[in-house]
């Protein structure tokens, strides 16, 4: 009986051992690194938006590039003869970029991010300088595969449906 009692508390203990669990490492972020948008191969545009995201556990970074080829006239006076010729953004005259950092969840079929518009080193808040707004907080239908990432696959985009990012 003793040694039925020692050797069940010798099994006890090594299936104790056996079950315990391993080290932890922390799981690798699936989104982690540089997504970038493409302008497509023989496509024609005249006004359009491009996007880039680096992520990070949490965390990201991105770009957010619009530009156009169309540009307002518009006359300082009534009776100004003379007009001058500019965008949205009168001082990149149909060019702009806006960098923001901040955090991203996913939950579901969806990604959100919210964060500030912040200098090109993505180091300093700022204010931007057309339209004002400083907060970036979005919601976008979300899908991934081993090279892309679509955002939005039911809304038009800049280059057709949906925005697809590239792993670069």
């Amino acid at each position: 009986m003793k040694n039925f009692l020692v050797l069940l508390i010798t099994m006890l203990l090594g299936l104790l051992v056996a079950c315990e669990k391993p080290a932890t490492k922390p799981a690798d972020n699936n989104l982690s690194g540089r997504w970038t948008e493409q302008v497509p191969d023989g496509m024609s545009y005249y006004e359009a938006t491009l996007h880039s995201f680096s992520f990070d556990k949490d965390s990201f970074n991105a770009k957010i590039l619009s530009w156009t080829d169309v540009v307002e006239i518009i006359y300082t006076q009534v009776c100004d003869t003379c007009p001058r010729i500019i965008d949205s953004c009168a001082s990149n005259f149909g060019l702009e970029e806006i960098y923001v950092r901040g955090t991203y969840t996913q939950r579901n079929d969806s990604i959100y991010f919210t964060g500030k518009t912040c200098d090109s080193l993505y180091q300093r808040d700022i204010q931007p300088r057309c339209n004002g707004i400083a907060d970036y907080n979005e919601k976008f239908l979300f899908a991934k595969n081993d090279t892309a990432i679509i955002l939005n696959t039911d809304k038009a985009s800049s280059f057709g449906y949906g925005i697809i990012l590239k792993k670069e």
